[in-house]
């Protein structure tokens, strides 16, 4: 987990990807990549230096004889 949060501080860093006070939506699968990422940024909240929030979206899109 370590080096998953700091990628994502470096790319915070490099690339100012965070303003102070951004609410940003994150598309969750469900898989393991998008459940890695939810938690990576629920843990880089407290250490970031710049404040903000984030929420988990899951579209169902509803097509017929899908298991989502």
């Amino acid at each position: 987990m370590k080096k998953v949060l700091g990628c994502i501080r470096r790319a915070c860093a490099d690339y100012r990807l965070i303003d102070p006070g951004d609410r940003i939506a994150l598309g969750v699968s469900g898989g393991k990549d998008s459940v890695l990422l939810m938690h990576a940024m629920r843990l880089y909240r407290y250490f970031s230096p710049v404040p903000f929030t984030f929420c988990a979206v899951h579209l169902q899109l509803g097509f017929p004889g899908t298991d989502p």
